[in-house]
């Protein structure tokens, strides 16, 4: 039985504030060609294993952002 494919949609925003309470938002993007770029800039970022919680965590979110790279950029559709 093959799972069922839930239409998602990847997007990027961007925030600026003196703190994360405060912080607005300034931009959202869905241009996968920005998407991808900001995924492997995050990648390029060094492991830190100290942390065995933090370790998973990061290792998810690296095969996650590998799973963005390679994914066919889909237009979103629009609910009626």
């Amino acid at each position: 039985m093959k799972a069922e494919v839930i239409p998602t949609i990847t997007f990027l925003t961007l925030y600026r504030g003196r703190t994360v309470d405060e912080a607005v938002v300034i931009a959202t993007s869905i241009d996968p060609v920005l998407i991808q770029f900001v995924a492997r800039h995050l990648l390029a970022e060094p492991l830190d294993p100290a942390d065995a919680v933090l370790s998973a965590v990061v290792t998810c979110r690296r095969h996650a952002l590998r799973l963005i790279i390679v994914e066919e950029p889909s237009t979103p559709k629009e609910k009626p």
